[in-house]
């Protein structure tokens, strides 16, 4: 039985789109970069805004393709015959899955990894933390005695760590 659909056929990006989707990449890498680097006049870092931004998106692209995943999947079960044609979007969004996985781990797994230095909120003391958690998973913050104390987060510190991504 023949269709009219080819499933051997694929979408042609024309060389200007190709240019485009390429600059948008170096400024993105350029902007992901400055983020990382980038001193305010105050000599403040914004590396921890960019890990968080960082995480977002990260987190919002997997669960893009998780969406596209499930929508198949559903489509399946029902065995719903309307969706076949926009079907391959759903698709392709699945397809994306495995390195937008990637992409997820290498971000949480550089802002648990990389440390920065931490000052206090009275400003007295300084501590190393990580990027994602900062102030959570530092021990002098739950300690009871020690000086950077916080009441509010030794409350929550059995859930606050790293254990508990």
């Amino acid at each position: 039985m023949e269709t009219h659909n080819s499933f051997n056929e694929q979408f042609e990006f024309s060389s200007k789109g190709k240019t485009w989707s390429l600059i948008g990449i170096v400024i993105g890498i350029l902007a992901i970069a400055f983020g990382l680097l980038y001193k305010d006049s105050h000599g403040e870092s914004h590396v921890e805004r960019t890990f968080a931004n960082l995480l977002l998106n990260g987190y919002y692209f997997a669960c893009v393709c998780i969406a596209g995943i499930f929508f198949c999947s559903l489509q399946y079960a029902a065995q719903a015959g309307w969706s076949a044609a926009l079907l391959r979007v759903p698709q392709a969004f699945a397809k994306m899955l495995p390195y937008a996985a990637a992409i997820l781990i290498l971000i949480v797994a550089c802002g648990l990894f990389l440390t920065q230095e931490i000052v206090t909120h009275e400003g007295h003391h300084q501590i190393t933390g990580t990027y994602l958690y900062k102030e959570w998973a530092s021990k002098a913050f739950t300690e009871h005695g020690n000086a950077a104390y916080n009441h509010l987060i030794a409350g929550k510190a059995d859930y606050l760590n790293v254990p508990f991504l």
